[in-house]
């Protein structure tokens, strides 16, 4: 009789467990790279030829790194801001501008310039991009955070330290997750 009464209580808790919502949420990953690009694209493909982004991003580090792509693009006489992030994307700011008098005053040299290299190589580091987009001309280029070292000074570290400390200027609460 215990044995019986043993199993009977048994089944009437799995039954309550498996019955029971999950209380458990998936947090989702993006890929704020390809969203950021993606964003690029249907930008130029809609006519938008100027443009600056700006790319946070890790090789070889865990997913649970907060990759960050600030997208600025002039438009109807003002500059707008979109940022994706691997946690979320958020709604367009207006009026936020890149910093354009450093970009237009060395825009020949961070076009034309190299870096300094490294005496070294790392397989797993963190490194920064930026995409340019005006009118007929792209720049892009990528510096990793060990190539920083002896080039402090340089045009194309000078705008990317511009433009990640205009971002930080933004007050978070200004940022709303999720699309227009």
């Amino acid at each position: 009789m215990r044995i019986a009464l043993k199993i009977i209580s048994l089944v009437l808790v799995l039954a309550a467990c498996s019955t029971k919502k999950s209380q458990i949420q998936t947090v989702v990953h993006l890929n704020s790279r390809i969203e950021g690009d993606q964003f690029i694209d249907s930008l130029i493909s809609n006519g938008t030829d100027s443009l600056i982004a700006y790319y946070s991003g890790c090789s070889d580090c865990s997913r649970n790194f907060n990759r960050q792509y600030a997208i600025y693009w002039y438009s109807e006489g003002h500059w707008n801001l979109r940022k994706f992030t691997s946690k979320a994307r958020y709604q367009t700011l207006k009026d936020y501008e890149p910093p354009m008098a450093y970009l237009m005053a060395n825009r020949k040299s961070i076009a034309d310039s190299s870096l300094n290299s490294s005496n070294y190589v790392l397989s797993a580091y963190a490194f920064e991009l930026i995409r340019i987009q005006f009118a007929s001309q792209s720049i892009e280029y990528r510096i990793k955070d060990y190539e920083r070292l002896g080039n402090e000074e340089h045009p194309k570290v000078q705008l990317i330290d511009q433009m990640r400390s205009a971002l930080q200027k933004i007050p978070s609460e200004s940022w709303k997750s999720g699309m227009e």
